[in-house]
């Protein structure tokens, strides 16, 4: 959506300031990423959400959004695996009832 797009231009400059500086705030690299995926910028949003991934693991929607990128990126089976640490991820936090759908359907390829 153009929304999206503004707002990960918007962001863009201060996420790659932080990340050449060695800064890491979780929560604005991951909505950052979400913004990317939105604008249909599936690989530079799977680049920044396997950092997120790779230095805070149990930041679940992490999975989700990593898993959509890739989803729309065309790898089924690899966005698969990251749909099921999710729900894995969601069900050790009792959080089942929130998981969407797609979850449960691209996690079967």
């Amino acid at each position: 959506t153009s929304g999206a797009l503004e707002a990960s231009i918007a962001l863009e400059p201060y996420v790659s300031e932080s990340i050449s500086n060695g800064l890491y705030y979780e929560e604005i690299l991951n909505d950052y990423a979400f913004f990317l995926q939105q604008a249909s910028l599936n690989k530079d949003a799977v680049n920044i959400l396997k950092l997120v991934i790779e230095k805070s693991p149990l930041r679940t929607v992490a999975y989700l959004n990593v898993a959509d990128a890739i989803w729309d990126e065309g790898d089924k089976k690899a966005a698969s695996r990251y749909y099921k640490q999710y729900i894995s991820q969601m069900r050790k936090n009792n959080h089942i009832d929130k998981i969407p759908k797609r979850a449960f359907d691209r996690s079967l390829y």
